[in-house]
């Protein structure tokens, strides 16, 4: 899998950025959970404190950071709306799923901290 890696805490956050293709695939989501295959996705504020270090958050590197995109819910755990695995797409925020879909309209769901290789 692809993704922009946060290597190790520090400021400035940039040279501790990578991209990554050799990023381990997502595994099976855990209840409650989705996986988003990510289209688009914004380095915002919350990114750089994340890269910082966050006084009294103690953070595993490296980490795939980001609390918001947008893609398409590709695998849901269980418990979580099957109308979300309809490919449609999708903006997530850390706690909240909006899907483009009719179905039932916004969709709570701990999308949780990316993980780290094991």
């Amino acid at each position: 899998m692809r993704a922009v890696v946060t290597t190790t805490q520090g400021a400035p956050v940039a040279p501790n950025v990578e991209y990554r293709t050799d990023w381990p695939d997502l595994k099976e989501p855990s209840p409650g959970y989705v996986n988003i295959k990510t289209i688009a996705t914004a380095l915002n504020h919350m990114d750089l404190w994340v890269g910082m270090g966050i006084p009294g958050v103690d953070l595993a590197y490296p980490r795939i950071s980001g609390c918001d995109a947008c893609g398409t819910v590709v695998a849901l755990g269980q418990g979580v709306d099957p109308c979300m695995l309809v490919k449609a797409n999708t903006y997530a925020h850390t706690s909240i799923i909006e899907s483009a879909l009719p179905c039932s309209g916004r969709h709570a769901a701990s999308l949780g901290s990316p993980g780290r290789p094991s």
